[in-house]
């Protein structure tokens, strides 16, 4: 039998918000239930686009969920992550993913993984670098010693 598949909002309609849209959209495992931005003017055409829900905020979104939300996709300025993931996590929302940086300290970004491992939520941040073949590669040879103790990186 066939999984259902994971009912995911996402949050911002710039040009992340666009990249994530057409993702989430071609992924049969994922359904996309709607996107949030206040920005109607920028947000609707993308919400006509992949003809799923708008709404204006995360909120609005949870309560007009006919189930619950699955996961959400942050594709928002930094200033706004605490408060969507707050707001994610204390809903149950089990999954979250979040553009980078999660936050702007070093704190408020542990007190954000701490507060959803309390509510038992996954938070991801994307990074997608890290996982370039190029990246990967210096990897291994800084820890296998191939290339000495790096000074600086850039």
């Amino acid at each position: 039998m066939a999984q259902a598949a994971a009912k995911i909002v996402l949050i911002g309609s710039g040009r992340m918000g666009k990249i994530r849209a057409r993702a989430i959209f071609a992924n049969p495992r994922l359904q996309l239930e709607g996107i949030v931005d206040p920005n109607i003017e920028q947000s609707k055409p993308l919400s006509d686009l992949y003809r799923t829900h708008h709404f204006e905020t995360l909120s609005e979104a949870i309560s007009s969920s006919s189930s619950s939300l699955d996961g959400i996709v942050i594709s928002t300025p930094t200033l706004s992550h605490e408060s969507l993931i707050t707001e994610a996590a204390k809903n149950n929302i089990s999954s979250i993913f979040v553009e980078k940086p999660v936050d702007e300290t070093a704190d408020k970004v542990s007190s954000l993984f701490q507060l959803c491992n309390y509510h038992k939520v996954k938070l991801c941040c994307g990074y997608q670098r890290r996982f370039d073949s190029s990246y990967q590669s210096l990897y291994h040879q800084i820890n296998s010693g191939a290339i000495g103790t790096p000074l600086t990186a850039r």
